[in-house]
């Protein structure tokens, strides 16, 4: 007989395929994940077609937010990440900003979002203009004057709880040559969809509103279509 402690390690592992549906989508905390042969595993890394390897790429429990924070915004695709500050470094980086490029700002931004532009990108070589978004007239000038790479804003501000005129602003970046991030943390999908008014990418700490403040820590970045890396 199969010793107790193995069986304390296995026992009730790899039971039979279910014949019945969750009423609600399972929690699936694996990292890795095993298929009966190894082309399956090798179709998955190829992405020859769906599935999951390892967690660091994807698992069922975050696809699953991802679909459904996608469908919300009636975007393409999302991509959630730890956290609102890794969701943001992301979009940054999808939209071009490296070594060299010009970013405009939203002036009263989130604090760790003006201190990852002002200070962090700024060690790597990136300059980043801060303007008053509701001034719109300042903003148009300052997109003319440097040509920048990407325009972020927020929704509404946090904290000072700011209105940004979405559609405008988004029709002056583009105009200057600039794609749009919009940080739609305090709006989410309910009140505002950016996408729908042409911004490129939308980000979202879910820690907050779509999260509920307390229990979960995250972010997302959603996006009408797929970005290749510059």
């Amino acid at each position: 007989m199969t010793s107790l402690f193995t069986r304390a390690v296995h026992a009730g592992e790899r039971l039979p395929a279910p014949d019945y549906t969750p009423t609600t989508t399972p929690i699936h905390p694996a990292v890795t994940y095993l298929y009966d042969a190894m082309e399956d595993l090798d179709a998955v890394l190829g992405r020859a077609r769906d599935g999951f390897v390892y967690r660091r790429y994807g698992n069922p429990t975050t696809h699953a937010f991802e679909v459904a924070l996608a469908d919300l915004e009636n975007a393409d695709v999302a991509l959630t990440y730890a956290s609102g500050m890794a969701a943001m470094v992301a979009a940054l980086l999808a939209a071009g900003v490296q070594a060299g490029a010009r970013v405009v700002a939203a002036r009263d931004c989130y604090g760790a979002t003006y201190t990852l532009l002002d200070r962090l990108l700024k060690e790597q070589g990136v300059t980043t203009h801060f303007v008053d978004v509701t001034n719109l007239d300042e903003v148009a000038a300052v997109l003319r004057a440097t040509a920048p790479t990407v325009l972020v804003c927020e929704t509404i501000s946090n904290p000072l709880l700011k209105v940004a005129n979405v559609p405008a602003l988004v029709n002056l970046a583009h105009a200057a040559g600039a794609m749009v991030i919009v940080d739609s943390t305090f709006t989410t999908p309910y009140l505002l969809r950016p996408l729908e008014h042409g911004a490129d990418f939308v980000v979202h700490s879910v820690t907050k509103y779509i999260g509920g403040h307390d229990d979960v820590l995250g972010g997302a970045v959603v996006t009408g279509r797929v970005h290749e890396a510059r």
